[in-house]
């Protein structure tokens, strides 16, 4: 482990936002490789690879899921990720690879974001959730999604309709 033991407040504390700058850098690193893995794999797919029993989304989800030790489904999560950061939220994704925002927030930010399709909606959203991503990782997991629907809902409020409504029909059952 590091040994830190006679550092002071201080130094502890500027150590600590370094390093978590840091991680949200690699973070931001990380979901650009995977982007790229992506679209290494995806590029040039014919409507015969697209049906084939392992397309070229489902090659990289095995080859990011070992890289990584994740599952096939964690491995897919991680690529929506990275993707939306790179094609649909690049101010968001630009403050991750700053370090200005923590992995969590891009990742909750890019999964609220999900169902707005419109481009200009979505352009205007990555730009007010840019200017306030900063403020979202004190908040609460429940505050930060109402943080963020704030702004969907005012440029493309379909779409949050759409992800309250999703959100609401999930149920587990056991029995």
């Amino acid at each position: 482990m590091f040994d830190l033991g006679g550092a002071g407040d201080a130094a502890l504390i500027e150590a600590l936002r370094t390093a978590t700058r840091a991680e949200a850098v690699a973070a931001a690193q990380r979901w650009a490789i995977i982007a790229a893995l992506v679209d290494w794999h995806c590029k040039d797919e014919d409507q015969a690879q697209a049906s084939a029993a392992l397309d070229g989304w489902e090659y990289a989800a095995a080859e990011i899921s070992a890289a990584c030790g994740l599952s096939r489904e964690s491995a897919a999560g991680q690529m929506r990720i990275a993707l939306a950061l790179r094609d649909r939220l690049p101010k968001v994704g630009a403050l991750l690879e700053h370090g200005e925002i923590s992995a969590k927030t891009a990742a909750a930010i890019t999964w609220r974001t999900r169902l707005v399709t419109d481009t200009e909606a979505l352009a205007l959203i990555d730009a007010a959730l840019a200017g306030v991503a900063p403020t979202l990782g004190v908040l609460s997991q429940k505050n930060t999604e109402a943080a963020i629907d704030v702004w969907i809902e005012k440029f493309d409020p379909v779409a949050v309709h759409c992800t309250r409504t999703a959100a609401r029909s999930r149920c587990i059952e056991f029995g």
